[in-house]
């Protein structure tokens, strides 16, 4: 089940270590695509962070309070230009799969 996703595969792995501390088995799922296409990766949402389906709760409460404590990310004014390659990118795929 996935637990989290993360916008950066060092991010995931941090966290999958995190869990993996924790006594919980955790991987970081499509870490190919990723390091491939960032543009692709970027508009199915990023990195998976996958665990057993028993674990899921005891995963999203040890990754819940780091998530909450991390400082808010500073004003970003290329956050509409994002979402709009975003927007791009999943309207590619689709065009290109479909």
């Amino acid at each position: 089940m996935t637990a989290s996703r993360f916008a950066t595969i060092s991010e995931a792995h941090i966290a999958a270590g995190a869990l993996r501390c924790h006594g919980l088995a955790a991987e970081v799922f499509d870490t190919q695509l990723g390091q491939t296409d960032w543009l692709i990766q970027t508009a199915l949402g990023g990195f998976r962070l996958v665990v057993a389906e028993a674990d899921l709760e005891a995963a999203c409460r040890i990754l819940g309070p780091a998530r909450a404590a991390a400082p808010p990310p500073p004003e970003d004014r290329s956050a509409p230009v994002i979402a709009r390659w975003r927007r791009a990118a999943a309207a590619l795929m689709a065009f290109l799969i479909g």
